[in-house]
């Protein structure tokens, strides 16, 4: 292999990636609060197996508490649970040249090459005792919909205050956002008042300004479903009032006025405290189920949706009625332009208005397979009643459309639906589907893929979560802005988010520009927003009778552009929006980032541990180690070959490292998931990820427990057995099913301690040679106190006179200014 000399080789390594994410994962839900991702299946709410039901008392079986509990795998419920996967992986570590060098020892001994980033880091101590109601569940959360015993033949949210009018999305491909944000999410906010207190004068039918702004999720999320419902899980939304498209004469949305692109359109309502206001409302949860090529939707002897006649396409049909009924909007999809095609949309007759329906309302009654332009709309109603004939077969009953395209499509913006035309092929035996449709090659097709449900009495969350901050930057370009919030345990093992904002930032409209400051302006010139990040994926992951003083709080504030970014200040609150902390920072960078750390104990000394660790087995008192080949892991003594590195996982996304470019897992032999089975690296692909996800027991005793479940609900722990590492059968929680988790190094951090009049500073040397410069100054920057540091091969340390008040201590480079390591600040 030929590396250039900005490239460097590391040898191998095996590395410990342990997901401590807090968020939901791909094709798995929180029990209780319905929180379910995108899947080609039907995802249904299940018992949570280590709690509920008939294995409800396996957990004092062997050993475990409810709180110490955490599962893992497509379709198994969490309930405030931390999802943990371990994967172990071989890896090759490429690293590029882009900063001042140190050396530093691989697991092997030998002496690598290895860049740091110069990436600064802040530490924030503040007052606990703001911070007692941090971890309180947020309104909203662990709930159930209450369905209806009895369904009522018709119902219908026209005509209701908490519907909102129909809009004109225009030239802007915002169909999800207007279905899930303007109209779903806005009627479910509607109804959870309603219902608990009074609407306080608030009327979404009233006026598109009433009504959750497309906008607000479309600018973060783009066109994707579920990225949609990910932004109002975490950041909620504003209002039209607050932030809306610019609109033409007849109403539609548009992306240019006059033919320049429009500000109104392009920028970002990122004021002072405008993400805060969005944070007032959020959802908890959804579901979006797909039923186009899902056999449970077929009936024997049929093609295609079945959705009359099979068992499982009737009951999605009274989950919808119940949703209906109960005062919720049904989000669905399809393609209009196989609605109307054929040019024979129906309309009702006087004797088949049923109890809802109008004569000379538009029916849909069957689709064409010639598919083009997906679109997502809203069902807000249904009649059971209503019959309408078409190719000479009389059919009964519908569902009430909503669209986004304007009133003058079809009825006033709505348009009725026909149960058969949701079938592929028709349930009446004499449907014959058009002979002129027949000679342009076309067949019947299906009408709707796929219903999304959030409901008002289970999924909405009232109330500013327990944590957050709003970040005040300065930047040219806002999409090179991404921030990722850190959970850090005092043994340094990390858990992390991306902000959804920040992570569907490859979804953002540049409406056609090469860049866009925050103002929607692409002149290049730099403009301030105020980002507010939500830290309640991360609090909801935290144990039971666990704290936030038993953690380090972070956010990274990244610039993936060579124009300069300012961190200019962060302000920290509670669920009460007390201010838990508010600094001014002016931290000015180019490409990288600037770490900020918020420590919320009683001590203030800071030692950040990085991911090499060492896992010992309580029993035996040894450490997983590399086995006899590349593939095989083994057991034996704690030395540099048991080096494994911890590293967070991103939410729902494995996070792994690269062997020759191929990725590679801890795995279990054989994928036989049973009493002694052995474990192997394997390559890893997407339809396997169950055979690396491991869960994880934190115990009371300070050690960890890995394991998994079983079909059978059986659960086998990473164990010693015989001297061997094995799968073993959990019947109790024995030691040699226990680990030890020990810092192997760690990395430069900076120790802050009282010594009298004076503060001690001290820390480790990431790059040998440099002369330090101790800085402390008030949180506004002023008023500094400076001393040299007396600088060791491997370590740093001075005094500097302790000021009176709250400080910021900084440790510069004294060649060029800039942050080493992190920087300390301390709030009185």
């Amino acid at each position: 292999m030929d590396f250039s000399a900005e490239w460097k080789i590391s040898a191998l390594r095996v590395f410990l990636a342990l997901n401590l994410s807090g968020g939901e994962t791909d094709n798995l839900h929180k029990a209780g609060t319905g929180s379910l991702c995108e899947s080609s299946k039907k995802t249904e709410r299940t018992q949570n197996p280590l709690t509920e039901g008939k294995n409800k008392g396996i957990l004092k079986a062997i050993g475990l508490t409810v709180s110490q509990q955490f599962c893992f795998g497509k379709g198994i419920p969490m309930k405030r649970t931390l999802s943990l996967v371990l994967t172990l992986l071989f890896a090759v570590s490429v690293i590029t040249s882009c900063g001042a060098s140190t050396t530093a020892t691989n697991p092997s001994g030998a002496a690598s090459t290895i860049t740091e980033t110069g990436t600064g880091e802040t530490t924030i101590s503040t007052d606990i005792s703001d911070l007692l109601n941090v971890l309180a569940p947020a309104s909203g959360a662990e709930k159930e919909h209450k369905t209806l015993e009895t369904l009522p033949s018709s119902a219908t949210l026209v005509g209701s205050e908490t519907l909102p009018p129909i809009d004109n999305q225009g030239g802007v491909g915002c169909c999800v956002s207007e279905g899930v944000t303007y109209m779903q999410f806005t009627n479910a906010v509607a109804q959870y008042m309603k219902n608990n207190g009074g609407l306080n004068g608030w009327n979404p039918s009233e006026s598109y300004s009433n009504c959750f702004s497309p906008k607000f999720t479309y600018q973060y999320a783009g066109a994707a479903t579920k990225n949609v419902y990910d932004i109002l899980k975490d950041h909620g939304a504003l209002k039209n009032s607050d932030e809306s498209f610019a609109k033409d004469a007849s109403g539609g949305s548009q992306i240019k006025v006059n033919g320049k692109l429009s500000k109104q359109t392009a920028a970002w309502n990122v004021a002072e405290g405008m993400g805060e206001k969005a944070l007032s409302y959020r959802v908890s949860g959804y579901e979006q189920i797909f039923v186009v090529n899902d056999p449970e939707y077929t009936v024997t002897g049929k093609e295609g949706l079945a959705m009359t006649t099979s068992e499982a396409g009737k009951a999605m049909l009274n989950k919808i009625k119940d949703a209906i009924a109960t005062g919720n909007v049904v989000v669905t999809g399809g393609y209009p332009n196989t609605w109307v095609s054929s040019s024979s949309v129906k309309k009702l007759t006087s004797d088949g208005v049923g109890t809802l329906g109008k004569v000379g309302d538009r029916i849909i009654t069957f689709s064409t397979n010639d598919r083009s332009g997906g679109h997502q709309v809203c069902i807000v109603g249904y009649d059971d009643d209503i019959t309408v004939t078409s190719c000479g077969v009389t059919m009964k009953g519908a569902f009430l459309l909503a669209n986004s395209w304007g009133e003058s499509w079809y009825d006033g913006g709505r348009c009725w639906v026909a149960y058969d035309a949701l079938n592929t092929e028709s349930e009446y035996e004499d449907f014959k589907f058009p002979n002129a449709l027949k000679n342009k090659g076309l067949k019947r097709g299906w009408t709707l893929d796929q219903f999304c449900f959030i409901y008002w009495d289970r999924d909405i969350v009232a109330g500013l979560p327990g944590l957050y901050a709003e970040v005040e930057v300065e930047l040219k370009n806002r999409d090179s802005l991404t921030m990722e919030l850190t959970r850090t345990d005092r043994n340094g093992l990390t858990s992390s988010i991306t902000p959804y904002i920040f992570e569907y930032v490859g979804s953002h409209d540049k409406y056609d520009q090469l860049w866009l400051n925050v103002k929607g302006e692409p002149t290049g010139d730099a403009a301030v927003g105020f980002f507010t990040v939500n830290f309640e994926r991360l609090l909801e992951s935290v144990p039971e009778g666990s704290s936030v003083t038993d953690y380090l709080w972070s956010i990274k504030v990244s610039n993936s552009a060579d124009d300069e970014m300012t961190v200019k200040s962060i302000k920290v609150k509670n669920g009460d929006q007390k201010v838990l902390c508010d600094v001014d920072f002016n931290d000015s960078f180019t490409k990288g980032s600037r770490s900020y750390t918020f420590d919320f104990s009683e001590s203030h000394n800071v030692a950040m541990l990085e991911g090499a660790v060492n896992l010992v087995n309580k029993e035996s008192g040894k450490a997983i180690v590399k086995g006899s080949s590349t593939m095989r892991l083994a057991l034996g003594e704690v030395d540099a070959a048991s080096t494994l590195m911890v590293a967070p996982l991103m939410e729902r996304n494995t996070y792994r490292f690269d062997r020759d470019d191929e990725k590679y897992g801890l795995a279990i032999d054989n994928k036989e998931l049973k009493d002694g089975a052995e474990l192997i690296f394997q390559k890893i692909t997407v339809d396997e990820n169950k055979a690396q996800e491991f869960s994880v027991s934190y115990n009371e005793d300070g050690t960890v427990t890995f394991f998994m479940q079983a079909e059978d609900r059986s659960y086998y722990a990473l164990g010693e057995r015989d001297g061997a590492l094995q799968m073993i059968r959990m019947t109790e929680l024995t030691d040699n099913l226990k680990w030890t988790v020990s810092s192997a190094k760690s990395t430069a951090y900076t120790a802050v301690e009282k010594d009298g009049e004076n503060l001690k500073i001290s820390g480790e040397v990431r790059n040998a040679g440099l002369e330090l410069q101790l800085v402390v100054t008030d949180l506004t920057g002023k008023t500094p106190v400076t001393a040299d540091a007396k600088v060791t091969a491997k370590s740093f340390e001075g005094s500097v006179k302790s000021p009176d008040a709250s400080f910021i201590v900084r440790v510069l480079d004294k060649s060029d200014s800039s942050i080493v390591g992190n920087t300390y600040v301390r709030i009185a």
